[in-house]
């Protein structure tokens, strides 16, 4: 029998350039949506719109202190040499991929409309799927050492909550 790569497969076995390059196409999506459909409006503007720039510069921020601690953060899991547990990561397992997310979360409270929440949505979910996946593979390889760490540090995201 045939298994049939879903999208998130194909997204989660490319390689980080072309990830990168996904990543742009999907802001100028947002981009796009905001920009095009307006309507239905969220509330609150333009306090929201502040909001959302924060998400937006907060996410890249955070994702960026994750790449300072973990150099190899960019490679194929299979090519990660050691496990990092300091810095950010002694705080929580997956905080690059929060900083996307949260870069995602910001553009419908930019644009304040309710329609770029859906592509947010699909964007952000194999995200997480990645980083379920990621764990799994990083069990595997480092065994005991990345058990300890996940009772350490059993928060995926966001401390004390996911």
């Amino acid at each position: 029998m045939i298994k049939m790569k879903t999208i998130t497969d194909v997204y989660l076995s490319a390689k980080p350039a072309v990830k990168i390059l996904i990543d742009i196409v999907q802001y100028s999506i947002l981009i796009a949506i905001g920009l095009l459909f307006p309507d239905p409006k969220i509330p609150f503007s333009p306090f929201i719109n502040v909001f959302g720039v924060i998400l937006i510069v907060g996410g890249f921020w955070l994702h960026g202190l994750s790449h300072q601690v973990h150099k190899q953060a960019h490679k194929e899991p299979k090519k990660i040499e050691q496990l990092v547990t300091t810095g950010i990561y002694s705080k929580m397992r997956h905080p690059g991929y929060l900083g996307l997310i949260l870069v995602y979360f910001g553009f419908p409270f930019v644009f304040t409309s309710v329609f770029v929440s859906i592509p947010v949505l699909i964007f952000a979910y194999p995200l997480y799927i990645q980083a379920k996946k990621e764990e799994e593979f990083l069990i595997k390889k480092f065994g005991k050492e990345y058990q300890d760490y996940i009772k350490k540090v059993p928060w995926r995201f966001i401390p004390k909550i996911i």
